[in-house]
């Protein structure tokens, strides 16, 4: 799992689940741990997402946390990092379909939002299994994210509504054809 493709809170994401998982008696980070990281962070897309859809992010943490609470050991995987955790095949399949969303959505990395929509549609798992209990979809999620990106602010909090070019640079060429620049500067 390559974290260069990750965006910032989606890393804070991933760090927050693999937390839940040391903390815990397993060693196996599913999709519901997953789902717990991308729900604990405050004020984030994931959290406009919820909000209009109009479900509360607080029973999916309470479902999630009872889930990870009484889940039973067995599951197997691959390795997520250091002291031993273990990626889950759902949770790698979810992180997965996440890395596919943001390429298909033409986003350089993965957010939170991809995060969540690879939990969705994994499968079965208890997260994406938490998510449809609560009546989110995919169509719901993709028309949530269009009204926020159609905003102006990304999942980073960067402007997407302008260009860099426009944003941080003045047109010179405009400028001098307007008569607002000075012909002096520059010259030796």
């Amino acid at each position: 799992m390559d974290m260069n493709k990750f965006s910032e809170r989606a890393r804070e994401a991933l760090e927050t689940a693999q937390g839940i998982v040391r903390r815990g008696p397993g060693n196996q980070l599913g999709t519901e741990h997953l789902l717990i990281g991308v729900l604990s962070l405050p004020g984030g897309v994931v959290e406009q997402i919820f909000s209009l859809l109009g479900v509360d992010k607080g029973t999916a943490m309470a479902r999630a946390n009872h889930y990870v609470q009484t889940a039973g050991a067995g599951r197997v995987g691959g390795p997520v990092g250091g002291d031993q955790l273990y990626l889950t095949p759902r949770a790698k399949a979810a992180l997965d379909i996440a890395g596919q969303k943001a390429q298909a959505m033409g986003d350089a990395f993965v957010g939170t939002e991809h995060l969540l929509l690879g939990i969705l549609l994994e499968g079965d798992g208890p997260g994406g299994a938490t998510l449809r209990d609560l009546g989110i979809t995919e169509e719901g999620i993709m028309r949530a994210l269009q009204q926020i990106r159609s905003s102006g602010v990304d999942y980073e909090g960067q402007a997407t509504g302008e260009s860099m070019l426009k944003k941080y640079t003045r047109d010179l060429t405009a400028l001098a054809r307007d008569g607002r620049l000075d012909p002096v500067i520059g010259r030796d």
